[in-house]
């Protein structure tokens, strides 16, 4: 449907303005507008069905189900192979294909990735909402159980092993630089307004929490 391997600027022009006025707090001001690989359209909720080919042109991928409980159909070129996906996030707000054939996929709050070649799935982390860097390197996104108004974004290698956090508070994760090598973050600034943060992904530490309440979680206890 030409809606891969696309990248979209998903921050507003009164944030990039904001941006560029003064340099208060961690991190700097961006380098251009924050984007993010593009995730297959999703039609309404009650309709929960999507049809998005990966960027290999070989898989083509569907969401069929209703109340929750939905499951991802994946058809391989033309010669009727099917291989069907329970996720463990239930019903996907967020489907997006990284190189060559691998899907990253979200509900609420957990991240996952399904190779449908290999029949792999991979826990990846527990965020809220995030992006897929354009590169389809990373993940960036804030951990569960925190409020609107001050969260912690995390970022996640999608295929390694690396969990890095930005400093500071945020209230919400913008994106990435085109290049994939920094993340952007808004954070909120006295008398309501918002700018947005550009922070080097070189320049993060590690140590996202663990356990079932953290950003990291045990596999197994997903996956059974």
């Amino acid at each position: 449907m030409g809606l891969v391997a696309r990248w979209i600027a998903i921050g507003t022009l009164g944030l990039v303005v904001l941006a560029g006025c003064g340099s208060r707090g961690p991190g700097s001001s961006p380098s251009g507008s924050a984007v993010a690989r593009r995730a297959c359209a999703l039609p309404p909720v009650r309709h929960p069905v999507l049809t998005c080919r990966s960027p290999d042109g070989l898989w083509l991928v569907s969401q069929h189900g209703k109340y929750g409980k939905c499951s991802l159909v994946f058809g391989y070129g033309g010669s009727g192979k099917r291989v069907r996906f329970r996720s463990p996030t239930g019903c996907s707000k967020s489907v997006t294909w990284v190189k060559p054939h691998l899907l990253v996929l979200g509900g609420d709050v957990l991240a996952v990735s399904f190779d449908p070649s290999h029949r792999k799935v991979r826990v990846l982390a527990q965020l809220a909402d995030f992006r897929v860097s354009p590169d389809g390197h990373w993940i960036a996104g804030p951990g569960p159980g925190q409020s609107r108004e001050a969260v912690t974004v995390y970022v996640r290698s999608i295929r390694g092993r690396k969990c890095l956090v930005v400093p500071g508070t945020s209230v919400e994760i913008a994106g990435f630089t085109p290049n994939s090598e920094n993340v952007i973050v808004i954070r909120s600034e006295a008398g309501g307004s918002k700018q947005l943060r550009q922070f080097a992904l070189s320049s993060l530490r590690p140590g996202c929490p663990k356990g079932p309440t953290g950003v990291l979680i045990n596999q197994s206890s997903v996956l059974g």
